[in-house]
């Protein structure tokens, strides 16, 4: 999660957009979300730049996350990550709001 952190703080984005994609990678994501939503509240600083730029990059994934979050059980302690999962994408804010 370190490694990802740090990929997706710096400058590599046609990295970023290939891992954003895989579909894989996303099922994997998706299948150990309740483990890394947990992980929020705990490694805010690695976790929220790996979300963010996912987002970022694979919008379907983006709407995903921000759905899940929304519906799980204490959405307030994650509602700074999902509002910068909104903004993220300026052509989906309107739809995500």
């Amino acid at each position: 999660m370190e490694v990802m952190s740090l990929i997706c703080s710096g400058n590599f984005s046609s990295a970023l957009k290939v891992i954003a994609n895989q579909k894989e990678t996303i099922e994997k994501i998706k299948n150990q979300f309740d483990h890394l939503a947990t992980l929020v509240e705990l490694k805010s600083v690695m976790i929220e730049p790996t979300f963010v730029s996912i987002s970022t990059h694979n919008a379907e994934m983006g709407d995903w996350i921000i759905k899940r979050f929304i519906s799980t059980k204490g959405f307030e302690k994650h509602a700074g990550l999902c509002g910068k999962i909104v903004v993220c994408d300026k052509q989906r804010v309107g739809d995500r709001l």
